[in-house]
């Protein structure tokens, strides 16, 4: 029963997964396009061998790789699909491809999972770190020496519409973005340069691709932003960064987190605290609990919060990501949702923690959630765009006040 419920699984994450199939070269994508053709039909041995050839016109799309995978494992080819899921695990570390090739081997053979990630978990298909690894980004985000009160309010500035936070980290103050949409807070090497925080030297130990691979390295700060301070923190080391440094939701992962555009300022609430008790007794008793502006959100494999939007009319699901200036898809996606992209719309440059973003900048004529409605929102068509669904940024938040509450599974907006 548990493997019936595996493949339903997988099934739901290769439809999403489409998306993402853009290869290099015409020889690259045609043989994609016939391996797509031939998995959509079912045809799962023909689908493999096209895959194959994409592979091999393109040796750089983790998403080529991870069907011709799944098209072994649909063939009953457990060896094969084992086989090509350790390879993208160990080639492409950081990507979607690779999260859900985990998955797929924690069922398929966990033994060689283990081999690979000896400390990967199978509670939930996601990774677990024991106590012992103290410098993987992926271990345990509490310390005993954790500071973490009850409520917190923590001014932020606006750059570029993203949210902007000052903090200490290891003692030297900096600026970064609060990025809902990052697995991990991320910093650039030339970040602890101008801080003068020492580098971490030896072999990367993760790779991203987005144009490119990155090199990055696992690092533990002190890290304290207004009363919050986490002693030991996991952080992401990147080469290099154009923008500033990301701070995930995971630091504030134990609270309920009020983005209060009014007052520039975080309003935090412990979950399970007097103060959080008396902020949802508050709501409850003012806005009643089938409150329309209470837009519920659910969360995928990577820990994103997934929403359900009306763009142009048409019903698609977004990831927040309020590290995102503007709303964010591909050329299939905006396709798929009707969205035209004019001939001679601008061209535009977006930096991200995964690296650059070339597209054209167009505007959306209409974007609703629940009762929220924008009109005109700025949105970029991304060429190069990595991610399984398309992403919802400050364009369309920027102006709202909002409360995350990651217990109730709610996004709690203001009238």
């Amino acid at each position: 029963m548990r493997h019936k419920r595996h493949n339903v699984s997988l099934a739901i994450i290769a439809a999403t997964l489409f998306s993402l199939g853009s290869a290099r070269g015409v020889q690259a994508a045609d043989a994609f396009a016939e391996g797509s053709k031939y998995f959509k039909n079912k045809q799962y041995a023909q689908a493999s061998k096209a895959f194959e050839k994409a592979i091999q016109a393109n040796s750089a799309n983790p998403v080529a790789y991870y069907y011709h995978a799944l098209s072994l494992h649909y063939s009953k080819d457990a060896v094969g699909a084992s086989r090509e899921y350790g390879r993208i695990i160990q080639s492409f570390p950081t990507t979607s491809a690779a999260t859900y090739s985990r998955k797929a081997l924690a069922t398929l053979n966990p033994a060689l999972l283990q081999s690979i990630c000896p400390d990967y978990g199978s509670a939930g298909g996601r990774p677990v770190r024991s106590t012992a690894s103290r410098q993987s980004t992926q271990g345990s985000y509490a310390s005993s020496n954790d500071r973490l009160p009850d409520e917190a309010r923590i001014p932020f500035t606006r750059e570029a519409g993203g949210i902007m936070v000052e903090g200490m980290f290891n003692n030297r103050p900096a600026k970064v973005l609060y990025d809902t949409g990052a697995e991990a807070t991320i910093f650039g090497k030339n970040h602890l340069q101008s801080m003068g925080i020492p580098e971490p030297t030896g072999t990367p130990s993760n790779t991203a691709t987005s144009g490119g691979t990155v090199k990055s390295w696992d690092m533990r700060m002190n890290i304290k932003i207004g009363s919050v301070e986490r002693k030991d923190f996991p952080v992401i080391i990147k080469e290099s960064m154009l923008d500033n440094p990301s701070l995930s939701k995971t630091f504030f992962k134990e609270y309920t987190c009020n983005v209060d555009n009014n007052a520039r300022c975080l309003v935090l609430a412990k979950q399970g605290s007097r103060a959080a008790a008396n902020a949802s007794s508050s709501y409850s008793s003012s806005r009643g609990n089938n409150d329309p502006y209470a837009i519920p959100f659910i969360k995928d494999d990577n820990d994103q919060m997934i929403v359900t939007v009306m763009i142009e009319g048409r019903s698609a699901q977004f990831a927040v990501d309020t590290g995102s200036s503007g709303v964010m898809m591909s050329k299939d996606m905006a396709k798929k949702f009707g969205v035209t992209v004019p001939e001679d719309a601008q061209d535009t440059v977006v930096n991200g923690t995964s690296g650059q973003y070339r597209g054209k900048k167009i505007q959306l004529r209409t974007m609703k959630m629940g009762p929220i409605e924008k009109r005109n929102v700025d949105a970029v068509v991304v060429e190069n765009f990595n991610f399984p669904v398309p992403l919802l940024g400050q364009s369309f938040f920027g102006d709202s006040s909002y409360t995350i509450d990651d217990s109730a599974k709610l996004i709690r907006f203001r009238r």
